[in-house]
């Protein structure tokens, strides 16, 4: 984990109001995840040596905060029951946001 990742999670744990290490491990490994889609997208043809992109920091925060939330109801876009509906942020919608960066053939 690196600084920047430490840093990241610190700023995750404060939006959603987590005070405890309990769940870091969890919060980390979904942050790796929305970092490696974000990777995917910016770098489509990419070899793996591109360094992250920090102006996507928010759009990973974002990513690991929708991915937590979700969990229990993965695959779902809106759930209704007893008179409770829940609907949720649109994930790959938010993956639209980051801009492709391709070379040029020589």
């Amino acid at each position: 984990m690196t600084r920047e990742d430490i840093e990241l999670l610190g700023r995750i744990k404060t939006r959603m109001r987590i005070s405890n290490n309990k769940d870091d491990e969890l919060l980390f490994d979904f942050l790796r995840t929305a970092k490696s889609e974000i990777m995917a997208r910016r770098f489509p043809y990419g070899n793996g040596t591109e360094e992250f992109p920090s102006r996507y920091n928010e759009l990973a925060i974002q990513l690991t905060i929708i991915q937590y939330n979700k969990m229990g109801a993965e695959g779902e876009n809106a759930h209704s029951e007893n008179g409770v509906s829940r609907s949720y942020d649109d994930y790959n919608k938010l993956l639209y946001t980051v801009v492709p960066m391709v070379g040029v053939i020589k």
